[in-house]
């Protein structure tokens, strides 16, 4: 009787669970090994973002993998605003790989720009030396000037622009040292970019690999044929290498009239042209060497709404063609990121009925995609981005 007794309060106490999983508790549980490894959405929410992982099943809950409160004051990091048209790299390389830092910039009162980073346990770290005073003790001070931190992949190494705007300098260290040592690293941009334009860079991306990197420098003029911003378009969208640095692409001509733009990743700042029939293309990831994932309109032209649109690249990268990989049905789509398989990706899609955002997934081959679940918490004042599929 009591051994009756106790399966049947055991199998009310599973249902019990199981009913406040589904119904009250929109977050897993996972452990933070488990949680890192699945569709990521960035959730950004006044200062504080969230990072959550996705498991590609229908009804999927998400579990979070970090989340980051940014402090009072100047402290913050603008590639992770997740309202701005950043591309998926850039946002993902602003932690290191385990997501327990991110990397930020901090502005003080006196003017100074320092560089550190933010851990998910709150801690604030700054690496960067105060102000000094140079030659002798009543020389003028140093001010630092250092910015657009981010980490180099599969590194905990942090990679900095430092120096003044006549001398630009990148730095990197190593974030988790106790007392990490600052590095001077080789500029390997093309000496035509410095004589063209000697500014300090903003900030750069690197490649997947991590053995290379692009930089975005703003300009007050444009050099005829060739890609402005060094490596960006007049729309500051950054050139994204491919897995494995061999090519790179952009978003060129015009803000409003925008075409894609590939090149081999050996003379990327040579002239470069659109893509024939590329116009309004957004690219967004790379999947392998020779296909990489754009959003863009419908094929009809259509500008309402977006697709998601798969982009081959041949011998010659100028040739590309790209085609459209979900069904065209008017609804606004973005954010598509390859799975690790390289044959699927997810995506963000907004139901043009109840303007709620939806994580849909799909074939790189085409197809029906197939809805993984409903954002509902992304509304006005929350936004969400997806940052790769791990």
């Amino acid at each position: 009787m009591v051994q009756r007794l106790l399966g049947v309060l055991a199998i009310m106490f599973a249902a019990a669970v199981a009913f406040s999983a589904s119904a009250g508790s929109p977050v897993a549980a996972a452990s933070p090994a488990a949680a890192r490894h699945g569709i990521l959405l960035l959730v950004c929410t006044g200062r504080t973002l969230t990072i959550r992982s996705y498991q590609a099943t229908p009804g999927a809950r998400p579990a979070t993998v970090a989340s980051f409160s940014l402090p009072g004051g100047n402290v913050g990091n603008n590639n992770l605003q997740c309202e701005q048209d950043v591309p998926s790299p850039l946002l993902l390389q602003q932690f290191n790989s385990t997501f327990t830092m991110m990397a930020v910039d901090i502005g003080l009162a006196n003017n100074e720009g320092h560089v550190g980073v933010l851990t998910s346990t709150g801690k604030l770290r700054d690496f960067t030396p105060a102000s000094k005073a140079s030659g002798g003790f009543n020389g003028p001070k140093v001010i630092p000037d250092e910015h657009s931190a981010l980490f180099q992949p599969g590194t905990s190494n942090l990679y900095f622009v430092g120096g003044p705007g006549s001398a630009p300098h990148y730095y990197k260290l190593n974030a988790t040292a106790a007392k990490p040592v600052r590095q001077p690293v080789a500029d390997t941009r093309q000496k035509d970019d410095h004589a063209f334009n000697n500014t300090d860079p903003d900030w750069f991306l690197f490649s997947p690999n991590g053995k290379q990197m692009t930089t975005f420098i703003e300009r007050t003029e444009t050099k005829p044929g060739y890609a402005d911003n060094y490596g960006f378009n007049e729309n500051e969208t950054p050139f994204l290498f491919s897995p494995s640095g061999q090519f790179a692409a952009a978003d060129g001509g015009s803000p409003g009239n925008t075409c894609l733009i590939v090149r081999p990743a050996a003379t990327l700042y040579d002239e470069t042209t659109c893509v024939e029939g590329s116009n309004d293309l957004w690219i967004n990831a790379w999947v392998s060497d020779t296909t990489l994932l754009a959003t863009g309109p419908q094929d009809d032209g259509a500008l309402d709404a977006a697709v998601v649109r798969l982009v081959s690249v041949p011998a010659d990268p100028e040739q590309a063609t790209d085609r459209a990989i979900v069904p065209q049905v008017g609804r606004e789509n973005s954010d598509p990121v390859p799975d690790p398989s390289g044959t699927k990706f997810a995506f963000l899609s907004r139901d043009p009925n109840s303007g709620v955002e939806q994580l849909w997934i799909g074939s790189l081959s085409g197809g029906t995609p197939q809805k993984v679940a409903d954002l509902p918490y992304l509304v006005r004042g929350v936004d969400g981005r997806l940052m790769a599929w791990k």
